[in-house]
């Protein structure tokens, strides 16, 4: 892709520094106690804005529209950073989430515990646009960055996920599965929010040239939280639907924040065009797959 690489390292700057500064008690003598408060608050959104770094370790060159350069994928390097990337998310995940539920000695600080829905997301996202995209080791090969898995077949990741979460809700769980799973599923509410909403942008909104699909996209992220804080939609939504959407609002931003990144950071919008270097890599790609 034909992106200035430099734009990206000051997002990821600029994510840490507002996970790390929003736990800093000057944050309130600045903007004031209910200002901290609500950083405070989504810091499990900064932690799930680092999503996007496994794109630009394992497919940095490639678009989620497909009308980048082409990524090579598949070397032994990618095997061993492949398997410490979701070990990471996977372990630390775990660990969190399990103490969270109270499953440990509490010796971790609530500041770190409150992430640990964002690794958790972080791992089920990031697993499935490595298998739907096949950005996986194995035998070398080039992608685009465009699903490559039939959306019959990735249909089944929506389905598992929203019947995890649909599931976790039910005051009957504890006696199917036990207390400490019960628990466990129950705390990961953000988790499943975000595994759904950065999943369609990857599927409906980057892979759409449709300029509309992208407006109403983030007319409903931005909205919908502001909505649902204020009260607005009280009366109008199902209670089950307004509480759910008020327990979600990080993996909103996330989503927000992360399609921005994409679409602005990385330049995927203004970046392609008939005739560009990006558009030749789509031809001679598709010459080579047929």
């Amino acid at each position: 892709m034909r992106v200035i690489p430099h734009r990206r390292v000051p997002y990821y700057l600029i994510v840490f520094s507002c996970g790390v500064v929003a736990h800093q008690g000057v944050v309130s003598s600045i903007f004031g106690a209910e200002a901290a408060d609500l950083l405070r608050r989504n810091s499990e959104a900064y932690a799930m804005m680092w999503l996007p770094l496994y794109w630009d370790l394992f497919a940095a060159t490639a678009d989620p529209d497909g009308l980048g350069d082409t990524a090579s994928v598949g070397s032994q390097r990618h095997l061993r950073l492949q398997l410490a990337w979701f070990t990471l998310l996977a372990v630390v995940g775990m660990v969190l989430t399990t103490s969270a539920a109270g499953s440990t000695d509490g010796s971790i600080p609530t500041s770190v515990v409150t992430l640990g829905e964002a690794f958790i997301a972080g791992f089920a996202v990031t697993l499935y646009l490595g298998w739907s995209r096949r950005i996986y080791p194995g035998p070398t090969h080039n992608i685009l960055g465009l699903a490559m898995v039939p959306a019959t077949r990735r249909t089944g990741y929506y389905a598992l996920v929203a019947l995890i979460a649909i599931a976790s809700e039910q005051s009957g769980l504890a006696d199917l599965v036990g207390d400490g799973v019960s628990e466990w599923l129950q705390i990961n509410t953000e988790a499943y929010a975000a595994m759904l909403l950065i999943a369609v942008y990857f599927d409906l909104v980057a892979a759409s040239p449709n300029r509309s699909i992208r407006l109403a996209w983030y007319s409903w992220l931005g909205a919908a939280p502001i909505l649902v804080q204020t009260g607005l939609v009280d009366g109008m939504l199902p209670e089950s639907v307004v509480a759910w959407l008020g327990t979600t609002t990080e993996a909103f931003i996330a989503a927000f924040v992360i399609s921005v990144y994409f679409d602005v950071i990385r330049g995927r919008v203004s970046g392609h065009g008939h005739g560009s270097a990006a558009s030749e890599a789509t031809d001679r790609f598709v010459q080579e797959s047929g």
